[in-house]
Parts: C-alpha cells; structure tokens; sequence
C-alpha cells in the first residue's frame, strides 16, 4: 500500500514539473529577441521619419513590434517580427496629427514671413497719403462760391468749370450792385488765381 502511494506521489510531481517546464518553455518562447531599440533601429534604417511610438504585442504565434512613424505630414504604421526584425505588415493610418507636424507648419509660416520684403512706409505716412488723396478730390461749385464771396460779396451771376494747361479751374462772376468781380480758383486746392474786381465810379 505504501509503495503504491509513494509511486503516485512521484507521477503527480512529475506531472507537475512537466506542466510547470512546459509553461516556462511557452512564456519565453513569447518574449522576443530583439530590444525595443534594436527595432527602432531597424525601422530608422528603411523608414526615413520620426518614431512617435513602439508598441510590444505578444501572443500564441510569438512577440511582435508595431511602430508608428510620423513622415511628410503622415502616420504610417510598421509591424515587424520580435525575434527576426522581419517587417510582415505597412499601414497608413493618415495625415499627421502631431504636435511636431504642427510645429513644422508654424515653421514654415515663419519662414514666408521672414522672406516678405519690409515695409517702407514710415509711421503715419499711410495717413498723410489718405489725406493727400482726400485733397486731390476736385471742390464742389457751392464750395468754390463760398470761396469767392469771401474775397468779394455780392450775388454769383455766372459760374463755369475751365480748363488752363490742364488745370482745372472755376470762373466766377459777382455782382453788388453797380460792382462786378470775376474770380478765378483752382478746382483741386482752392487757391484764388485771379481776383478781378470792377468798380463803377
């Protein structure tokens, strides 16, 4: 009786040890021969691009690798065997999302404004230009009046816009009374050109 229990004593350990053997033998079978950095490495070397992450996947088949690269403005995704380097699967997952894609366009920004030639406008010069543009804006006739009675009052008889060597100028004739003037005003400035007056004696 004894020798029986002691001989199912050692099957049960020697299944044990069995089981045991071949669990450590599945667990390293899972872990892969080659360091993270040794696929980096590899996928540096075919793949030109920035490594975003490396991820380690395991399972019955063994250990596998699968790492994202960032390359002209997309995401690419690399799956290579964790023991061969073997790279089994290339998927493009898109266009960039990443703070360094991002980056790159604020870079680029930044260079095309560089290449943009400096202003020369001086400060205020804008607004001098806006009111030299406003002064070139021809007057009006009850403008020009207003101008010409205050040289000479009395009632506007006649008014006409002339031109002279290509200036424009407005003609006016005032009457008081027995008095008569003709004035003459550039159209552009206001300037008074000509100031006649004639009195009657």
């Amino acid at each position: 009786m004894r020798k029986k229990l002691i001989i199912a004593g050692v099957c049960l350990v020697g299944v044990l040890a069995l089981g045991f053997g071949i669990y450590q033998s599945g667990a390293s079978s899972s872990e892969p021969e080659l360091s993270k950095e040794e696929v980096e490495n590899l996928v540096q070397e075919q793949y030109p691009g920035t490594i975003t992450t490396t991820d380690l996947e395991k399972n019955e088949d063994g250990a596998i690798y699968k790492v994202r690269i960032e390359s002209k403005g997309n995401n690419y995704a690399v799956t290579l065997d964790g023991n061969t380097g073997e790279v089994t699967d290339l998927e493009i997952l898109g266009e960039a999302t990443t703070e360094s894609s991002e980056q790159n366009d604020n870079n680029q920004a930044e260079e095309n404004d560089s290449n943009k030639e400096p202003s020369t406008n001086e400060p205020g010069q804008t607004e001098e230009k806006k009111e030299n543009g406003a002064s070139n804006a021809m007057l009006s006739q009850d403008a020009a009046k207003e101008i010409a009675l205050k040289e000479f009052a009395g009632t506007v008889v006649d008014l006409e816009l002339d031109e002279d060597d290509g200036r424009k100028i407005y003609e006016i004739e005032i009457e008081n009374g027995e008095d008569e003037a003709t004035v003459e005003i550039d159209a552009y400035t206001g300037e008074i050109l000509v100031l006649d007056i004639d009195i009657d004696d």
